[in-house]
């Protein structure tokens, strides 16, 4: 959704992400090409009825059930937050075939209590679908790792996010 940017002070950052994207795309073996926004990043709060529209244009149509998966709201995000409520606008809008369902990100770097995991699903992964997420965590080496300066993305989330589980909510 945002052109990712802003994360570290680099001139050509937006191309290296969207290209990172597109790696890891392919690594979850979702070939179908990808839609970027390129709404700027840490700003998505003021971009509300652009992703909301931009998540609409991707609807399939004629009735056809979908679900929309974003960012947890209260991830701990400003921009996860934005899209995760264009997400929750636009299934209320459509509730007869589109869900909604969201997966935490920074979420596991905060003391999480009982009442956030309310509604939450575990999910096992199975050994070849862990390594595709590990591999497409790991495209995006400007996040994942210091080859820009900071690293941006913490071991510890890295450990989370090797789990060989994934932890959904549909609300």
């Amino acid at each position: 959704v945002s052109d990712g940017g802003a994360s570290h002070s680099y001139s050509s950052l937006t191309e290296i992400r969207r290209k990172e994207a597109e790696k890891a795309l392919a690594a979850l073996q979702l070939y179908r090409a990808a839609t970027f926004c390129g709404l700027p990043d840490s700003k998505l709060d003021r971009h509300q009825s652009d992703i909301e529209a931009a998540v609409v244009e991707q609807l399939p149509g004629r009735g056809q059930r979908c679900a929309i998966i974003s960012p947890l709201l209260g991830d701990g995000h400003a921009d996860h937050d934005a899209v995760a409520l264009a997400a929750k606008s636009v299934a209320a809008s459509y509730p007869s075939v589109v869900s909604h369902w969201s997966y935490g990100v920074w979420t596991w770097m905060k003391n999480v209590d009982h009442d956030a995991l309310v509604g939450a699903q575990r999910l096992t992964m199975s050994a070849q679908a862990r390594l595709a997420k590990r591999n497409a965590i790991n495209a995006y080496r400007s996040q994942v790792s210091d080859d820009l300066g900071q690293q941006i993305v913490p071991n510890e989330l890295l450990n989370v996010a090797a789990a060989d589980h994934e932890v959904l909510w549909c609300r």
